[in-house]
């Protein structure tokens, strides 16, 4: 697993811990063939005044992380988007400090094209709900998947004071 990959994992992990579990719903194919989802996270940082982030530029992130807890090789997503502010579609995030990536059988890829389609998209307080669905390609193969999830929200202008 990478160390950006498992990075992530861990931060989400001791959030989810600390916040309680999360309601979720997530079919993903990559590649043709399906992957095994065991759990799935989802996080959303924003700025509720629509202030742009000092060291980003953007307004918001989401993200969206499946973990496949399989004995065998694994597989997984970790797909990300800025700036999402209501339904629609929305370009994959392939920035460096943002890149999106998926993992097939234990061997992970960046992803260089794809979107998510939101069709759902209600952030409230510190929880939220979004479903639609996302598509992602990377050099050597592609996937989608449909979503359905609980969202952990973070509205960055508490954090400054704003």
């Amino acid at each position: 697993m990478s160390f950006t990959f498992a990075r992530s994992l861990s931060l989400l992990f001791l959030t989810t811990s600390l916040c309680g579990a999360s309601s979720a719903e997530v079919n993903c194919k990559i590649g043709g063939r399906e992957i095994r989802v065991a759990e799935a996270i989802s996080d959303f940082n924003y700025s509720a005044k629509g202030v742009r982030g000092a060291s980003s530029g953007k307004v918001s992130h989401f993200r969206l992380i499946t973990i496949d807890d399989g004995d065998g090789p694994t597989s997984g997503i970790e797909l990300k988007t800025v700036d999402v502010t209501a339904l629609g579609e929305y370009a994959l995030s392939t920035e460096s400090l943002w890149r999106s990536n998926f993992r097939l059988n234990d061997k992970d890829q960046n992803v260089t094209t794809g979107r998510f389609n939101f069709t759902r998209f209600e952030m409230q307080g510190s929880r939220g709900r979004a479903a639609g669905t996302v598509e992602f390609a990377s050099a050597l193969n592609s996937g989608s998947c449909s979503f359905n999830v609980e969202v952990m929200v973070l509205n960055r202008d508490r954090l400054t004071g704003g």
